[in-house]
C-alpha cells in the first residue's frame, strides 16, 4: 500500500458565484502583472544589447 506524504484537506465550500465584475477585476490585474514581469526583462535585454555600457538613454 503506498502511503501519501501528505493529505490535502476537504475543499472549501464556496457558497455563492464569483461577481463578473469582481473576476474581471482581477483577471485584467493578473494579465497586467503576468506582462510587467514578460516584458520588464525583454526590454531591459534588448536595452543593453543597444546601448553601449555606460551611457544613458
Amino acid at each position: 500500500m503506498l502511503l501519501l506524504s501528505c493529505v490535502l484537506a476537504p475543499k472549501e465550500d464556496v457558497e455563492k458565484p464569483v461577481k463578473p465584475f469582481v473576476f474581471l477585476l482581477r483577471f485584467a490585474l493578473g494579465v497586467l502583472v503576468a506582462t510587467w514581469f514578460v516584458l520588464v526583462p525583454i526590454y531591459m535585454w534588448l536595452k543593453d544589447q543597444v546601448v553601449p555600457k555606460g551611457q544613458p538613454i
